[in-house]
């Protein structure tokens, strides 16, 4: 038995396994005549090593009337597109399909065909290494355009440009999978991707692929450097200046193992926005906070790739801040220390920043910002007010209110009041 084959059974185990029924789906499709196909990804993990629970089944010899009947004995089924012949079983995490082609254009017929040849139901699909199929009966591996050699061989090929262009999603897919499997890709592809038109990419679907790149790969720079010799980095991320460590940050961060997924991607959309090249974002004072011309500057930028707006915030308030870093560390008043941890409240705290930052400046600088974060007392919260709204209103109302309450504030951070009556006199003094 080949290192494959040893793959594809363990595969096929682990989907019985891990799948309730799923094998007597099976049993029943080859029992009306029907040939099912593990199809996708899910084949390229299951030879990575990395086999997930994102399944793909495509059903050959049969109908999609006769798939969706086999199925509906086995509970609920939904349509995920009648048209494209696709259908999910409640319960069960996988898509079931009936082979098909799609006509170029922005607006492609689909020919639903069951009886369809290999090559041609497989060339529709981005990448060789994504263009291979494994039969759940006989465990054969369907491979006509040799995406197990390239996967060996680490190559990313297109089966079909012609095919690979209708979709400009696939530059970024492109990106993500040869970070995420340390692959190189093909010239051909390479020059095909110089040239896609993405304008009609929502920013939905941008921020998907970059999630994968930034979440799923150990260095997401193979990626961006990868974009950038084809040069599309620059066209991507218009205004954006690199530095030479940019590649090194980006790693660094991607690595941090203590760091959420959440805090992963608003550090990592941080340094990209922290390369904008804007006028408003020229100067940096320790002891003021972000303008709203420059917040809206770089959060403009931020949601051409993004659509979460907490996540655009996030990057954005980190992608500014992060410069804090080594202007505070060498302050010994420790004031601003308390402003900056109000300011980034509740993005993020102290130390969450100087944990980001520790993938851009030196041990010694991240270290004494924190032991600075920690005498004021802000690293892991900012200072909270010692007088609210409910403390003066016998004294205002309204925006006179609002007004003595931010002089409070202001009076206690400033002038490092601990005493609650002490500060009440001074903001009540003329």
């Amino acid at each position: 038995m080949t290192h494959g084959q040893d793959r594809i059974q363990t595969c096929i185990a682990k989907i019985i396994q891990n799948n309730s029924g799923v094998k007597n789906i099976f049993e029943e499709i080859y029992q009306q005549g029907g040939r099912v196909l593990l199809v996708g990804g899910a084949v390229r993990d299951c030879f990575l090593g990395c086999f997930g629970s994102d399944l793909d089944f495509e059903v050959y010899h049969l109908t999609f009337e006769q798939l969706q009947d086999i199925l509906e004995k086995f509970g609920k089924v939904s349509f995920i597109g009648k048209s494209f012949g696709v259908l999910r079983l409640h319960g069960l995490d996988a898509d079931w399909s009936i082979p098909r082609v799609d006509s170029y254009g922005r607006k492609p017929t689909v020919e639903l065909d069951p009886n369809m040849s290999f090559p041609r139901a497989f060339r529709r699909r981005d990448l060789t290494i994504n263009a291979m199929g494994i039969d759940l009966y006989s465990y054969e591996l369907i491979d006509p355009f040799d995406g197990y050699s390239d996967l060996q061989n680490k190559i990313l090929r297109s089966p079909d440009v012609t095919f690979f262009v209708q979709d400009p999603l696939r530059l970024f897919r492109v990106m993500q999978l040869s970070a995420r499997f340390n692959m190189k890709v093909d010239e051909t592809l390479s020059q095909v991707c110089r040239t896609m038109d993405i304008s009609t990419l929502s920013c939905e679907r941008i921020e998907k692929e970059f999630s994968k790149l930034f979440l799923k790969a150990y260095r997401p720079s193979i990626g961006l450097r990868w974009l950038a010799e084809i040069d599309r980095l620059k066209d991507i991320f218009v205004n954006v200046e690199f530095q030479p460590n940019f590649y090194d940050i980006v790693d660094c961060l991607a690595q941090g193992y203590s760091y959420s997924d959440d805090q992963k991607l608003f550090a990592l959309w941080g340094i990209i926005a922290h390369n904008l090249q804007k006028d408003e974002l020229r100067d940096v004072y320790s002891d003021q906070k972000i303008s709203p011309a420059q917040l809206l500057q770089i959060t403009t930028f931020l949601k051409t790739y993004i659509g979460s707006l907490e996540l655009v915030h996030r990057a954005g308030m980190m992608s500014w801040y992060v410069r804090y870093v080594p202007l505070l560390a060498a302050q010994q008043d420790l004031t601003n220390y308390k402003w900056l941890a109000h300011w980034i409240d509740p993005y993020f705290s102290m130390e969450t920043l100087g944990a980001m930052a520790s993938c851009y400046y030196s041990n010694d600088m991240i270290e004494l910002f924190l032991q600075k974060a920690k005498a004021a007392k802000v690293l892991y919260k900012s200072e909270a007010p010692l007088i609210m709204g409910k403390d003066l209103l016998e004294y205002a109302q309204g925006k006179e209110l609002g007004d003595l309450v931010k002089k409070a504030y202001d009076l206690q951070l400033n002038e490092s009041i601990s005493d609650k009556q002490k500060l009440l006199q001074k903001v009540l003094a003329k």
